[in-house]
């Protein structure tokens, strides 16, 4: 969840997360979009697997099983935005 000090969003980067303007740039959007919660992704394969079950189960993904694990977006640009962030 983000929190607004004196007019300026509290991004709650992670202590990984060593990038001052990075950390400015992503308080900037967040002020101008108003987002419910901000999430860093550390690029692990749980948090992978935790974000695409999520998307299954709001319908974004579907999750088929051939000989691999493979996930089909029904949106091809959130999937683009999805695998750029992750």
């Amino acid at each position: 969840m983000t929190s607004t000090t004196s007019g300026q969003i509290n991004v709650n980067a992670p202590a990984y997360v060593k990038n001052e303007r990075l950390i400015e740039w992503v308080g900037e959007v967040a002020a101008l979009t108003k987002p419910d919660a901000i999430r860093w992704c550390d690029g692990s394969q749980a948090e992978y697997d935790e974000l695409c079950e999520l998307l299954v189960k709001a319908g974004v993904f579907t999750f088929g099983r051939v000989k691999t694990l493979k996930y089909t977006s029904r949106n091809q640009q959130l999937a683009q935005l999805i695998v750029l962030s992750l």
